[in-house]
């Protein structure tokens, strides 16, 4: 079972087709509406620490910090998709898990409309 932390700019279907395998809360439920980035990164590195979990956002600028090289976080990049995050979620969730095993706390998977990037 993996651990996923979904960013306000997220839709709640997204959960809805991880929710029956996985454990997913909102960074609304957990840090209150409106919490601003470094918070929320500063709350993914004390987590790290006993846990592992996965932040999955669709805010570009966020996901760019958290794949940076020496401040990498665990990120699900939901890029540019709009309309169509539950369903790209749901189709690659195999590859998703797959990738979390693989890679633990390096995790970064960048999912496009067509697409999809892991970083290593």
């Amino acid at each position: 079972m993996l651990r996923f932390l979904l960013d306000e700019d997220v839709v709640a279907q997204v959960r809805d087709g991880l929710a029956p395998r996985h454990e997913v809360r909102f960074v609304s439920d957990v840090l209150g509406s409106g919490t601003k980035d470094p918070t929320i990164r500063r709350y993914l590195r004390a987590m790290l620490r006993s846990e592992d979990l996965i932040l999955i956002t669709a805010d570009n600028e966020f996901a760019g910090r958290c794949s940076q090289d020496g401040s990498r976080l665990p990120c699900l990049w939901l890029r540019d998709l709009r309309d169509t995050e539950a369903d790209r979620v749901r189709l690659l969730s195999d590859v998703i898990e797959r990738e979390a095993v693989l890679c633990g706390k390096q995790f970064f998977v960048e999912i496009r409309a067509k697409s999809y990037i892991v970083r290593r």
